[in-house]
């Protein structure tokens, strides 16, 4: 969406789209007009430039979601787990590399275990990695608290198809927050702006790419910002972010 001396319009996308677990939606727009619109994810296209395409999706998704159903959507652990599993437009899916895959497996599995404390060496190895680009101490769990410190702040960037759109993780020195184990499940929450982490779709420095550049800083202020949730069980990891984002990582599963 953009805006003219005329207001605001739409520009959209055409082509042809193969659509994973379409979901449909009606609602009535202000000249009383039926309107529908699908979700879900996209599988195959034509002539469709899908590079960058989640901006304007899932603004235009969003919106006619709360025309059908206003307040529907809250980013809580609970709500993204409700909007990831009906394939809701809050909702995003990424895969990621093997390796950290894997690691997040390994883990959830850990975590699940109940800890009290994760050394850096464990993390490392879990992730199959020779240093820590973070220099991160030891995690702790107790009292319901989770805490972990660091060197200094710093940034990791994503691998899988979440690199395709410059996700980029900035941490704290100091990640705490609070944490509990129920059911198969654990929840992280992180309260304190100052010591959580947050997740952001910015261009790198000097990109020549404008039009790039504009889409991914329109994606970080729609879907980008601080981490306050994380829901973790054996099969997917889910991140709430900023007020009106989800975030769903699958797990890969033993067959």
């Amino acid at each position: 969406m953009k805006k003219d001396s005329q207001g605001e319009h739409w520009d959209f996308i055409t082509g042809k789209v193969t659509i994973a677990r379409p979901t449909w939606y009606q609602s009535t727009n202000i000249e009383g007009h039926t309107v529908w619109a699908i979700f879900g994810n996209p599988q195959q296209h034509g002539s469709l430039e899908l590079n960058y395409t989640p901006v304007l999706y899932t603004k235009l998704a969003r919106t006619l979601a709360d025309l059908v159903s206003p307040a529907a959507f809250e980013n809580t652990s609970e709500g993204c787990q409700v909007a990831c599993d009906s394939n809701s437009p809050f909702c995003q899916t990424f895969t990621l590399e093997p390796g950290q895959a894997s690691g997040l497996t390994t883990l959830t599995n850990r975590l699940l275990d109940k800890p009290g404390t994760l050394s850096a060496s464990e993390l490392r190895e879990m992730f199959e990695l020779e240093s820590d680009p973070c220099g991160r101490g030891e995690t702790s769990f107790k009292d319901g608290i989770v805490n972990n410190v660091g060197e200094e702040a710093c940034v990791l960037r994503a691998d899988g198809d979440a690199a395709r759109y410059n996700a980029k993780i900035s941490v704290p020195v100091n990640l705490q927050g609070e944490f509990k184990v129920t059911n198969g499940a654990v929840s992280f929450s992180f309260p304190s702006p100052e010591t959580r982490a947050e997740l952001h779709f910015l261009p790198d420095e000097g990109e020549g790419d404008k039009r790039k550049a504009s889409l991914l800083k329109a994606l970080d202020e729609e879907q980008g910002g601080p981490i306050k949730n994380v829901y973790a069980n054996r099969k997917y990891v889910d991140f709430s972010v900023g007020d009106k984002s989800c975030f769903r990582v699958s797990l890969p599963q033993n067959r």
